[in-house]
């Protein structure tokens, strides 16, 4: 992985921020002082802040004044080459002091949960399936959003690093031996011609979100064209009849099975073999059952952004329907680029 480190940068300079909000409500300075401890800034002085001087701190910084002033408050930042009567190197160990102690905090919880496998490798009785995926992607990404702002390169960091991925091997392993007994065999599921769901009502429950969003737009998309879409409550649902399909609900027509999200199920079912589909299946997974199974990158990013739809919109059509654009946009980018032709000599 690589460290993110300005040691060897001394004439970078620095960033000043300074900032001041009203007092109330609270929750408003609070804010902004996470902010500011989230992107790595350490505190000079009362609402005086420090910051190594790159273009993506200044843009972070930009942000911030934004931020306060929309709070009813001022806030600027100034570029300096010193920060008297500081040297470089005393306000390089601010920084790499409160590095360590974040990594240290990290480093404990690495040890409880180095002692949580040792347990299960003893035979003691494993937790349910994914916990332990969950637990340790958690301290993964504790580490990484650490080693982000780690300007400096603190020693304790890469000998976190070291056994963060010494133990992922064993951690994968182990939550698969977990699984293995409750997993049935995936060709069970019974294969379903597409010409057969033509012009149906698919129903799922109000406030749709990840799972059932995506599995809207795969039906919409490869499935069923002409798809309408209902919201009914669990009990509606039972009760429906006819032409009424539900998925992504208890006992329904399409839903969770064999450890897989209903995207995943419709994927397998109608035996859809677009590439793309793989990739976002794998996405829409991790988010669903939160077991970290494949971890891409972007999985959080798409999470955030079903977010922020189903915030927004003024209703379950109007959910499905914004997703439409999303996903079909994040189908593009799971296409496999195709290989560059050769040009002809002439």
């Amino acid at each position: 992985m690589h460290q993110k480190t300005r040691a060897g940068n001394q004439e970078a300079g620095w960033l000043l921020f300074f900032y001041t909000v009203p007092a109330r409500p609270v929750g408003n300075r609070m804010r902004i002082w996470r902010k500011l401890a989230r992107i790595g800034a350490i505190q000079l002085k009362g609402a005086v802040y420090l910051l190594p001087d790159d273009e993506e701190n200044r843009e972070l910084l930009q942000w911030l004044v934004t931020e306060a002033a929309a709070l009813g408050g001022e806030a600027g930042f100034a570029p300096t080459a010193r920060v008297f009567p500081f040297a470089d190197q005393d306000l390089h160990e601010l920084f790499t002091h409160e590095r360590i102690r974040e990594y240290a905090e990290i480093a404990r919880a690495v040890d409880i949960f180095g002692r949580r496998l040792a347990s299960v490798r003893k035979g003691s009785r494993p937790p349910a399936r994914g916990t332990l995926r969950q637990q340790f992607q958690k301290i993964r990404n504790d580490f990484q959003a650490v080693r982000k702002i780690d300007f400096f390169g603190a020693q304790p960091g890469r000998a976190l690093e070291k056994r963060l991925v010494a133990l992922e091997p064993e951690v994968l392993g182990l939550t698969d031996k977990v699984g293995q007994a409750r997993q049935t065999p995936v060709g069970s599921l019974a294969r379903l011609a597409v010409k057969d769901f033509q012009g149906c009502t698919w129903a799922t429950r109000p406030h749709p979100f990840v799972d059932r969003m995506a599995s809207a737009w795969l039906i919409r998309r490869f499935i069923d064209p002409q798809a309408r879409f209902a919201f009914l409550p669990e009990e509606g649902l039972a009760a429906a009849k006819g032409d009424i399909l539900s998925f992504d609900v208890s006992h329904g027509d399409f839903t969770h099975g064999e450890d897989l999200c209903t995207f995943e199920v419709l994927v397998l079912r109608f035996g859809l073999n677009d590439p793309s589909l793989q990739r976002l299946g794998e996405i829409i997974h991790d988010l669903d059952l939160k077991d970290a199974k494949f971890g891409h990158p972007e999985t959080t990013g798409v999470e955030t952004v079903l977010a922020g739809i189903r915030g927004q919109a003024k209703g379950d059509q109007e959910i499905l329907d914004q997703g439409m654009v999303i996903f079909d946009a994040l189908r593009a980018s799971c296409v496999p680029a195709a290989p560059a032709r050769k040009r002809r000599r002439s």
